[in-house]
Order: C-alpha cells, then structure tokens, then sequence
C-alpha cells in the first residue's frame, strides 16, 4: 500500500482541496494523511518514523531553508518522492520571482504540480528540469462543482437579506504592523527589494484607506439593494474600522460565496479568475493609481471601478453576458474540467510507482535546533489553544496572526 502525507497551509484556501485528494488516493488503494505545515508538522514527521512515507506533497517550495522540512521524511524512507503544490501561480511582474524555487534542491529535488503550461515554462526557465514538471489543472476550481451551502443557508447563519444583490469584496491587503513585518522578512528573503517592497506596501495602505473611507460613504440606499460581504485574505484580518454595514466573513472556501454572489470586487485577488469562472460578474477595484508592474498579471482585463459606489449603475445580466464570451480565466487557471483533484491523485500514485529519469531527493539533514524550535513552537502552541489564552496573549506571533488556520482550534475545521 502506498502512504502520502498531504500538507496545507492555509484552511480556507486548500483544506478542503488537501481531504479530496486524500479521498481519492484511497479510493484508488492508497492510503493519504492531512496536516497543516505550520501546526502538525513535527506529527507528520513522528507518523513517517511509524509507517512509511513513499509521497509527502508540500504546498510550497522556495529554498533551502523549506527543503530543511523534508529532511526527516527523507531520513526516514530514502526512496521518498516530493512534490511541490504550487498553490500560487500568478502574480504581479514586481512579484514574479517570489513564486519561483531559488534553490537546487528546491528546484530539482522536487516534484512540481503546476496549473498550467505558462506556470511550467516560467519554472523550466528558473532551472527547473521539464521532466520534474507536471501540468495537472487547479484543484481549487474543482470546489466550484461541489459546494455545500445555499444562499438560503448563509443568509441564515450570518444574518444576509437574501432578496438583496450580494457584493463579495475579496480582499488582499493587512496594514496590521506585525504582518507587515513578518512579510517583509519572508518577501526580502525570496529576492524582492526593499524599494519594490516598500512601494507595494505603500500602494496597499492608500488604497485601503481609500476603500474603507468609501465604504463609509456609500448611502444607506446603497445598502437597501445590496449586501457587501467582505471577506479578509486567509491569515489576514479585517481592518477594525470597517463600516458595520458590511459583512465581514472569514469562514467558508471562497467558492462558497462565488457560488451565490452577484457581484465579485477586489484590488489584487487572484480569485477574479475563480470568480470569472464560476460566473460572477467582476470587477478591478482600483481607488489609487498604480503602476502596472505591481498590479497582477490579468487584472485589467476586466472592468475597473474607482469608486465603489459606481456598482450602482451595473447592469448585471449585460455585464455577465460579456464576461462569459471572454472566458479569461481560462489563461490564468487552464482547464477546469473538474478533473484535477484526480489528476493529482493518479500522478502521485504514478510517481511513487514510476518517477522521472534520474530523478533523485538529494538529503541535506535539518539542524537539530530547527527541529526542536519546529517542535517547541507547535507544542506551545497547542496548549495555549487548549486553555484558549492564545487570543489574549498574542503569542506565539504567528499563530496568533494565522489562528483561523489551526485545525484544532474548535470550530475552525
């Protein structure tokens, strides 16, 4: 029997993609584990010292210092294979090189699952050996097919006036200190400069304060027609000045509320193309001039507001009409046929079985003060979930900034 371990990051983005892979692979005889990179780490790594480990997939793969993770999964079983998820696949031109492996081992020690024939070509161009590639559609677009709540059901959990004209604001920016901070170091880190940096965030904060003020000034009217349920970047929260008029909603997978919105609006998400999919009429929402180099890729291929008070004189069916002739989302996301989950479930199984030509884990070992911080940081932060303090103490940082990704905190999962 084969055994995966299948690692995610954030809940809201791949969880849910992560259990149907691992549904699949045992449909198919194997046998697949689920664990959160950030909080289960060191479990996965005590599950591998059990029972052999012949696929662990990771949801990214930049440099050595991620390769270190893989080390004792390799230590355990030599002939393990190693896949890159890539959960990420477009950016903005400042931000390209964030998305791509910097090093050896994160380049060719690693399987790579890609999106589409573009994402491939951009790794093949960074070093990435063509056979290590594998272009098998987004998984993520397979969840528009298989959602669990109706509007009737949300507008009852959350208090939504189901006759209104749903806006989902999918938001991208956190002007929160903290996370500026530990976003600088990780983006410095992959190679961006402190100029490009320092622009992008720049940019950010104006036009967040631009939206919130233009939240605030939309009329009661506004809100007599529409609902504006905002919704934070997962491990981001919601700026607290937010009018109390909108909705602010973490929970759910996007495709959820694509599902039964009317109205998608965001300044740098790339769930426009997921929007676009699923046939929500979209929008570019830009209250500040940028250049274009740090505006994603695709972006301006759809319609752009300033303000958001112009979504009053959209006409939705003639907008939706035109959007679905178009069908961009097809550049950035490739073929959503609903079959990708599978895809990755049969490559997996096709690669413990059959890997590329020479292809070979190269094992660098992890130092043991990495193990242990790894180790100390999970145990702690699990017991300050168990006493619930880990809200009012804000400590550890990160797990207090991503705390609607611990999968055993209640009701997270």
């Amino acid at each position: 029997m084969r055994r995966v371990i299948i690692f995610y990051e954030l809940i809201s983005r791949e969880y849910d993609v992560c259990r149907k892979i691992k549904k699949k692979i045992e449909e198919m005889g194997g046998e697949a584990y689920v664990f959160s990179i950030t909080f289960e780490w060191y479990d996965a790594v005590v599950l591998s010292k059990k029972t052999k480990i012949d696929f662990v997939l990771m949801p990214w793969m930049y440099t050595d210092h991620n390769y270190e993770l893989v080390q004792p999964f390799i230590e355990n079983n030599p002939n393990v294979k190693l896949g890159n998820f890539h959960h990420e696949e477009i950016s903005s031109p400042a931000y390209e090189s964030v998305l791509l492996p910097k090093s050896e081992n994160a380049k060719n020690s690693m399987l790579h699952f890609v999106w589409t024939g573009t994402f491939a070509e951009s790794l093949r161009l960074c070093g990435v050996k063509k056979e290590n590639i594998f272009v098998i559609g987004n998984p993520r677009c397979d969840e528009g097919r298989t959602v669990n709540k109706t509007r009737l059901d949300l507008s009852q959990e959350y208090k939504l006036n189901v006759d209104k004209k749903w806006i989902l604001y999918a938001e991208t920016r956190d002007a929160s200190p903290k996370l500026l901070a530990s976003n600088k170091r990780d983006l410095l880190g992959l190679g961006i400069t402190e100029a490009v940096y320092n622009q992008a965030v720049k940019y950010d904060v104006e036009s967040l304060k631009k939206t919130i003020e233009q939240l605030h000034c939309l009329p009661d009217e506004f809100f007599d027609e529409y609902e504006i349920i905002y919704r934070p970047h997962p491990g981001h929260r919601a700026n607290a000045s937010i009018d109390q008029r909108v909705h602010v909603i973490t929970d759910y997978s996007i495709y959820e509320w694509l599902n039964v919105a009317e109205l998608y609006v965001t300044w740098q998400s790339t769930s426009i193309f997921e929007s676009d999919l699923m046939g929500v009429v979209s929008f570019l929402h830009e209250p500040v001039n940028r250049e274009d180099r740090f505006r994603v890729r695709g972006l301006v291929e759809y319609p752009k507001i300033i303000d958001l008070s112009d979504l009053i004189h959209v006409n939705i069916e003639s907008a939706k009409s035109s959007q679905n002739r178009k069908m961009t989302y097809k550049k950035y996301l490739g073929e959503c046929d609903g079959k990708s989950v599978r895809n990755v479930a049969e490559k997996v199984i096709d690669l413990i079985e059959l890997p590329p030509q020479n292809y070979k884990v190269n094992y660098i070992g992890i130092r043991k003060y990495r193990l242990w911080k790894e180790r100390i940081y999970e145990i702690i932060t699990r017991v300050f979930v168990k006493l619930n303090i880990l809200q009012h103490l804000h400590y550890p940082n990160t797990s207090y900034l991503r705390i609607r990704d611990i999968p055993y905190k209640k009701g997270n999962l």
